[in-house]
């Protein structure tokens, strides 16, 4: 029998290239395996564009039920890991191998590196009440496993086949999935993942338009939508420009536990088109409440504060990752994302000097006053209504005022009477909200006018 040789090395939160370095070096056989600490969450895809400097075409790949990514030789594997402690921790696991100029021997490595990707397996240390898969009246655990005859040692039931035992979706068929914690445990790093890059997109949209996706029109509520409405995709997907993830499982719970209530609603959106209500079980919770048992995501946005912030969040399943009390029923992991406001700026033309930080506007005795004032917000705000505007002093000329222009943030300090000799000092003040708006903020210019 032929003799093949094959060296493992394990690297902990080293450089990419570190591990490159390792697997190229020589040795015959090298297979290594690094751990970089995914303590943001990033799904495999967005992590590897971040932190492979070197790509060319990456594939999604699946190892033990968690998502991955494979470029070449080296597959990366965004999994949790759940420590003696209690505490979760999402890594990426980086499997390499060597390229061999001796093609059977690289052909040995590359099987032997695909036989190691398909039995790789993840969080061994979680215990619950396990049987064994061919025989399940025959309880199994990590220090007890299953003999050979009686299958691999499974911890849950199919959600659509409570006779079919499993440890991961993948044992489940088509549509269904499996309720042991590993399992709840991979679909909650890919809800963390999918909350991270729906994150991303709202922050690229509001990055352009200044504000989050509205939603005034197009989903059963205004400024809302839920991961299992057709406003998920075709209004908020549209605006973002993309289809949005959605959650693993994404159902909601029941909608109401009153049989006759129950029946108003449609069982997947929990909307009654008839009375056009949402099933919300916490009316005295602010924003929209999902369902006991839901597991959706859920956007609100803020029109109050104009759409300059939003909540976004996720049910968690698995118990085992820090939570978040939020819009969310149950365990949820939830996201806040606010665009900070700025003051409006003052843009005042040539026709002015500066004494300090006064600006000083001459004119003739007998004649009429026009001067226009102008002012930009950083944000985008609209400072076109003139009840935004302020004029105030203690020696204003008779008929002096503000007044709208032909221009949205242009506006016209006028006085409707002849002007006499003297000097005036007032304040022009621009407001970058309506009046009520939590986060207003304000700018104000002093101006003197001097009439000859």
């Amino acid at each position: 029998m032929k003799s093949i040789r094959i060296i493992i090395i394990i690297c902990l939160f080293l450089p990419i290239v570190a591990v490159r370095a390792a697997i190229d070096s020589g040795q015959p056989g090298a297979i290594a395996v690094e751990v970089r600490s995914n303590s943001t969450f990033l799904s495999p895809f967005a992590w590897y564009n971040k932190n492979v400097s070197s790509q060319s075409t990456p594939q999604s790949v699946e190892v033990d039920g968690y998502q991955g990514v494979r470029d070449g030789r080296t597959v990366y594997v965004s999994a949790a890991n759940v420590a003696d402690s209690g505490q979760t921790y999402v890594n990426i696991y980086a499997l390499s191998y060597t390229q061999k100029t001796d093609i059977e021997s690289d052909n040995d490595t590359q099987d032997i590196f695909g036989q190691i990707l398909q039995n790789f397996k993840f969080n061994t240390n979680l215990q619950e009440p396990s049987v064994c898969s061919l025989a399940s009246d025959k309880i199994c655990s990590q220090k007890q496993p299953c003999a050979e005859v009686d299958g691999d040692c499974v911890t849950g039931l199919c959600s659509g086949d409570a006779t079919q035992v499993c440890l991961r979706d993948g044992d489940c068929g088509e549509q269904q999935f499996c309720n042991s914690l590993p399992a709840k445990l991979r679909r909650d790093v890919v809800r963390l993942a999918d909350l991270n890059t729906l994150r991303a997109n709202l922050d690229l949209y509001a990055a352009a338009k200044g504000y989050y996706p509205k939603l005034q029109s197009g989903s059963y509520l205004p400024q809302t939508t839920i991961s299992v409405w057709p406003s998920w995709q075709m209004t908020l997907g549209t605006a973002l420009g993309a289809n949005q993830p959605v959650d693993a499982i994404n159902k909601l719970g029941v909608c109401s536990t009153d049989q006759a209530t129950n029946a108003k609603f449609d069982p997947i959106t929990c909307w009654d088109d008839k009375d056009k209500t949402f099933a919300d079980v916490r009316l005295s919770v602010s924003g929209v409440s999902l369902p006991a048992g839901s597991l959706a995501y859920l956007y609100q946005v803020d029109a109050a504060k104009n759409f300059k912030s939003y909540s976004l969040c996720a049910v968690m399943e698995s118990g085992l990752f820090p939570t978040t009390k939020g819009a969310c029923a149950g365990s949820a992991a939830e996201y806040t994302g606010v665009i900070t406001n700025h003051a409006p700026q003052f843009l005042l033309g040539g026709n002015v000097t500066w004494n300090k930080t006064i600006a000083v506007i001459t004119a003739k005795a007998g004649s009429y006053l026009s001067f226009f004032i102008q002012a930009t917000d950083p944000d985008g705000d609209d400072l076109s209504p003139l009840v935004q505007w302020q004029l105030s002093g203690q020696d204003l000329p008779a008929g002096f005022a503000l007044r709208n222009s032909g221009q949205a943030e242009v506006k016209e300090l006028y006085s409707a009477q002849l002007l006499s000799v003297g000097t005036y000092n007032f304040i022009v003040t621009v407001k970058d909200r309506l009046n009520g708006a939590t986060d207003q903020l304000s700018t104000s210019q002093v101006l003197q006018l001097v009439v000859k």
